[in-house]
């Protein structure tokens, strides 16, 4: 009679609840014959385990590499090895990041002519957490291999954003972009308030005058005998226009709308201006998504995907447990935060915990035909996404709740990692 009410009792879980034991170990057994096992998180000179990532990526032009948070050393180490990778093996030559358009020019005159020094480089960027040992690490790569190339063989570096107008507005107003017309007293004035915008709020009786300021530059005509140089300082206009677009919003919401936007048409114009040569996008998960993640808004790779579907190709970066480097949200202090390992079933990052190795790349697409894991890309369940901030006492915030195959091509998970060592700009 007992044995009977065993076998009952497990019949009933069973129905009851699908995602049993059984289940799981299915899941991951299928997983792990897919999964592509990344030996090491650190910056790699041998590609040899990366033979499966060239036939994935061998008909991609443009593929962009996200992370789960700004912070975190494993991230970026994988993606320098990446970078060098796609560079090396198979022959990309262009790097976007997400930072400011015209600030990025610095960065590229050091890596390609040596000019300048990363520090003050990366201050120009203005974004604050690419200032890591890391990143300038990277940076130092791509100067050493510029170094012995061919100028139509160097590595070109752009930043894609447009939040501000410091480095764009300057150009405008230092000679750097000149006029055929001289720009207004009134539209100069247009211009400086933008170079001085951080985020605060534009006064209601500022906008007659940023809508002056943006119809004179649209109408305005440059003085430049290079073509080249002519279609760069049309863009530092665009971008100014772009960051009086952003300024103006009602709500931050509608801000972060515009914004994902305007970086996938900055990566639009980058890509036919470098023409058409393969490009590396590098931002946070948010931004390269395919599709909506949170707050229903369309990310920037929503935008690259419909312009260029069938050479576009993203990859998540996700973890499980660790430590990052980010802002508080709550103290508005930078520090080192740690998030533990994950127990609920309702996240991706569950699953992948339980694989045969504890860091990998899975591409989705080679899984379609395995009917147990595309069903698990295809539900919609939590994932770790923090951004530039990150509250300690309301840790269930950075996260999405989409289905993974919706939102990227492939997906790298690193099951521990530790936060990124911030080098001073100051």
């Amino acid at each position: 009679m007992n044995l009977l009410k065993y076998y009952v009792k497990t019949i009933l879980l069973m129905v009851l609840f699908p995602i049993t034991a059984f289940g799981q170990n299915e899941l991951v057994t299928a997983i792990n014959s897919k999964l592509m096992p990344i030996k090491s998180v650190e910056s790699l000179s041998d590609f040899q385990e990366f033979a499966q990532l060239k036939s994935v990526l061998k008909d991609k032009r443009i593929v962009a590499l996200g992370e789960a948070t700004h912070g975190t050393h494993e991230f970026f180490t994988m993606k320098s090895t990446l970078i060098q990778y796609l560079v090396q093996e198979m022959g990309f030559k262009v790097f976007v990041l997400e930072a400011d358009f015209a600030g990025a020019k610095a960065m590229n005159s050091y890596i390609i002519d040596g000019k300048g020094n990363p520090i003050d480089a990366m201050k120009q960027m203005l974004v604050g957490v690419w200032s890591t040992k890391d990143f300038y690490e990277m940076v130092e790569w791509m100067k050493k291999y510029n170094e012995k190339q061919t100028p139509e063989n160097k590595i070109r570096f752009y930043g894609c954003d447009m939040q501000f107008a410091i480095n764009s507005g300057a150009a405008l107003l230092d000679g750097t972009v000149k006029f055929k017309n001289a720009l207004s007293a009134n539209c100069m004035k247009g211009i400086k308030l933008m170079i001085n915008y951080r985020y605060t709020k534009i006064d209601k009786s500022q906008i007659p005058l940023l809508d002056a300021t943006a119809q004179e530059l649209k109408e305005a005509s440059i003085v430049e005998e290079d073509g080249l140089k002519l279609a760069l300082y049309q863009r530092y206009i665009t971008c100014v226009l772009q960051t009086i677009e952003y300024a103006k919003v009602k709500y931050p919401y509608d801000g972060d709308i515009i914004r994902d936007q305007r970086m996938a048409e900055n990566c639009e114009w980058i890509y036919n201006y470098e023409h058409n040569n393969k490009m590396i996008i590098w931002a946070h998960n948010l931004h390269v998504a395919k599709n909506i993640t949170r707050n229903n808004n369309l990310p920037m790779g929503y935008y690259l995907n419909k312009k260029f579907p069938d050479t576009f190709y993203t990859i998540g970066f996700d973890f499980n447990k660790g430590e990052f480097s980010t802002k508080n949200t709550a103290t508005k202090t930078f520090g080192v935060w740690s998030v533990p390992e994950v127990t609920s079933k309702k996240f991706v990052e569950y699953i992948f915990k339980q694989c045969e190795v504890p860091n990998f790349f899975l591409d989705f697409k080679s899984c379609q035909q395995n009917s147990v894991i595309n069903e698990f890309l295809s539900k919609d369940l939590y994932a770790r996404s923090i951004g530039a901030g990150f509250n300690p006492n309301n840790q269930s915030f950075g996260t999405t709740n989409k289905k993974l195959n919706s939102i990227y091509d492939g997906i790298i998970f690193i099951n521990k990692t530790t936060a990124v060592e911030i080098v001073m700009l100051n």
